[in-house]
């Protein structure tokens, strides 16, 4: 099973692929204890427009769908997802 290595800022504005330094509340997600997620997904769900989700280094299995949300950014560095078994990895880059 091959793996996504990334370092990504992904910023979404109506479904167009845009950046933009919006306030809104940093969600944290790393697989240490210390974040307030585990899973980017969990953090996703979460999120409102405005908001920064902050990938923590790692290596996260699971698939991450972003639907619905307006200006969101998700960051992260040296952080790895690992596709559930049968699904194939995608490598993103920013």
């Amino acid at each position: 099973m091959k793996a996504a290595h990334f370092t990504l800022t992904v910023c979404l504005v109506g479904g167009v692929l845009l950046c933009s330094s919006a306030p809104g509340a940093v969600l944290t997600v790393g697989n240490d204890g210390w974040q307030a997620y585990t899973s980017i997904q969990a953090a996703v769900n979460d999120a409102v427009a405005g908001d920064v989700i902050k990938v923590f280094p790692g290596n996260y299995q699971e698939q991450v769908v972003v639907r619905n949300l307006s200006d969101l950014a998700i960051e992260g560095e040296q952080a790895t997802i690992y596709p559930p078994a049968g699904m194939l990895a995608r490598s993103l880059s920013s």
